[in-house]
């Protein structure tokens, strides 16, 4: 317990009747004016769903059974709110290449024995136990593997959307949780698994035979031909970024006098921005750089928050540099691409022209850098415009002092 004002030993503990009763331990206990004591409990959760304080009001009481006589019960009466953290449970699995068709990546000395597919978009959707609807959205790490940490208690349904190179031979694999079987397959996915407090789902895996043909070729069968796991990550399509639509790559633009906010990519028609991913409908991020900034902290970069919010990616600036996360559709990113504007509050920005570059990425590969260049024209023209005014006002200083 920790005390604070308070002289003497206290004993706390949980009755039956589920009363918690703190007493004095050995003697008397002084607790002065503003004292307090805090009682710390360990507990361990057996049943599933909110706990509900059993005293009737919510409150704890001093001397609850009338050990001590009081004249006033009444004025010894507290009451504080108890959180119980329920233990977070997880699913996990893989998405691989099963080249010999038999449902199954063993383990042989700690290794899989089959090539993991990255960049794989998997979907977790379901309702815990409370009725909160769940929905979540990875992409397959490096060696194919993906991840759902912290979720609750209930019952859940993982989808693969399969990467449109493999040939899909419905060889997906039940995984366990707690060593048994649990859920049931589908069509690329599994549905019904059901998890309590503290359990872990493991080895939900989705098998893809190989290549289609159209993408096979004599090169494969040289004898310098990659591993496998290197072919996978070759036959990958980074995405494409356009920030001038039909227009181009490239963008350019020229800020007002004021120094913004202003677009810094086409937003409507043919010259619209676009983000274009052949092997998937999914990126991980959006990177947009600042790469010469020379007004420090009055230099930004933004996007519509409304248009952000409709989507799953998430924003942070800093440095110069906006990140745009998260694992979520081509055309959401490709919206959010739309509204990114440069701002510049400085009252006589530097006149250097800015270089602004984006990166788009799959989480294997990153696209073309595509680049803005933000000029001030305006600016540039008040610098000019304000040194002939202080050139005709010296010309006539010298004229009234010859």
């Amino acid at each position: 317990a920790n005390l604070s004002g308070v002289t003497g030993t206290i004993a706390a503990g949980i009755s039956a009747a589920d009363d918690l009763t703190a007493t004095a331990s050995g003697g008397s206990v002084t607790i002065a004016a503003g004292g307090s004591f805090d009682v710390q409990l360990t507990a361990t959760p057996t049943a599933i769903g909110a706990f509900v304080n059993p005293r009737t009001g919510g409150a704890a009481t001093v001397d609850p059974n009338n050990n001590v006589v009081e004249t006033n019960e009444n004025n010894n009466t507290t009451s504080d709110t108890v959180t119980v953290q329920i233990a977070s449970s997880s699913l996990s699995g893989l998405v691989y290449v099963d080249a010999d068709n038999n449902g199954k990546d063993p383990i042989v000395s700690g290794q899989r024995f089959h090539p993991g597919i990255p960049g794989v978009t998997i979907t977790l959707t379901g309702t815990d136990t409370s009725g909160n609807a769940v929905n979540k959205v990875c992409l397959t790490a490096s060696d194919g593997s993906y991840y759902f940490g912290k979720l609750t208690p209930g019952t859940y349904t993982i989808q693969e959307t399969p990467p449109m190179k493999y040939l899909d031979n419905n060889d997906d694999s039940l995984g366990t949780v707690g060593g048994t079987p649990n859920g049931s397959v589908g069509t690329d996915s599994f549905s019904g698994i059901v998890l309590a407090a503290g359990q872990h789902g493991v080895e939900y895996n989705f098998g893809h035979l190989g290549l289609r043909l159209q993408y096979i070729s004599d090169n494969l069968f040289l004898s310098s031909t990659p591993s496998a796991a290197e072919l996978i990550h070759q036959f990958n399509d980074p995405p494409v970024v356009k920030l001038n639509g039909a227009g181009g790559t490239n963008f350019a633009v020229t800020l007002p006098t004021s120094g913004g906010p202003a677009p810094i990519v086409g937003t409507t028609g043919t010259t619209a921005a676009t983000i274009t991913h052949d092997d998937k409908g999914w990126l991980g991020s959006l990177t947009v750089t600042i790469s010469n900034p020379k007004d420090g902290a009055s230099e930004s970069l933004i996007v519509n928050s409304t248009v952000l919010a409709a989507t799953k990616i998430s924003q942070a600036y800093a440095n110069g540099i906006l990140t745009l996360s998260g694992p979520d559709t081509t055309a959401d990113y490709e919206q959010v691409l739309r509204t990114v504007q440069y701002s510049d509050t400085e009252k006589e920005p530097d006149p250097t022209p800015r270089i602004i570059t984006f990166v788009a990425s799959d989480t294997i590969d990153n696209s073309n850098t595509a680049t803005t260049t933000v000029t001030f024209a305006a600016a540039s023209a008040s610098v000019s415009n304000s040194l002939l005014a202080d050139q005709a006002l010296q010309s006539a200083t010298d004229w009234l002092n010859p």
